[in-house]
């Protein structure tokens, strides 16, 4: 039952690698992929990010709001008054005689913004907004990155206790079935109790199959929600 129900799930966690590293196929595990090894596969595709290191939603956040607080900048930097520098050099010529240069006129023009329609006023409360909006983006990244990597740290604990439960539970209908049989051989059970104590052990070992690929799975998402995927 265990390498039947992992053999259905390749296709699975092939799609999930593929959608980890952004394809639209399936990537990187292999039919009979083995369940201990998927793990180790994942990690040779995928990095785990250095403490001082942040997502990619989370930097591309950051960056945002930077770029928005930069624009708000450029905006208010409008009510500043501007000095500009002009400069003039006139020339004359004469025949036959040599040409002179005749005047050379430097100024300085200092512009104050007076009134402007209110358009300065309006890009300012633009930006202002921008800058808002983006300030509400950073902390709602940073919110759902922490809800995620806890929410994955706690399925994972419960696919691990549920998990543990499924195991004991096997381990009591092995022995069970092995009691079954022992007073089947003498004349103490009949066949149909060899067939219900039988049948009770494969849906037990079923269920630990399954149990395993959701531990395997809670695993891969808690790595996935820490974690840096490339091409």
């Amino acid at each position: 039952f265990r390498r039947a129900v992992l053999a259905r799930a390749g296709c699975f966690f092939s799609s999930l690698l593929g959608l980890a590293l952004g394809e639209d196929h399936e990537v990187g595990v292999r039919v009979g992929f083995d369940l201990d090894g998927l793990p180790t596969e994942l990690r040779a595709a995928c990095e785990a990010l250095p403490a001082d290191a942040r997502r990619a939603d989370l930097a591309a956040a950051d960056a945002a709001l930077e770029a928005s607080r930069a624009a708000q900048a450029q905006a208010r930097a409008g009510y500043l008054p501007s000095l500009d520098l002009t400069s003039g050099l006139a020339a004359v010529t004469t025949d036959p005689g040599v040409g002179r240069f005749a005047t050379w006129n430097i100024a300085a023009v200092l512009s104050m913004p007076i009134w402007e329609g209110g358009a300065r006023d309006g890009l300012m409360r633009e930006r202002a907004a921008a800058v808002a909006q983006a300030e509400v983006g950073v902390e709602s990244a940073r919110r759902a990155s922490t809800l995620e990597a806890r929410h994955a740290q706690r399925v994972r604990t419960s696919a691990e206790a549920v998990l543990t439960a499924a195991r004991e539970a096997r381990d009591l209908a092995r022995e069970q079935d092995r009691l079954t049989r022992r007073s089947y051989e003498i004349g103490r059970a009949t066949s149909l109790d060899l067939v219900v104590s039988a049948a009770a052990l494969r849906s037990t070992e079923l269920n630990v199959a399954l149990r395993e690929l959701e531990w395997v799975q809670a695993g891969l998402d808690l790595f996935l929600s820490t974690a840096e995927c490339k091409k």
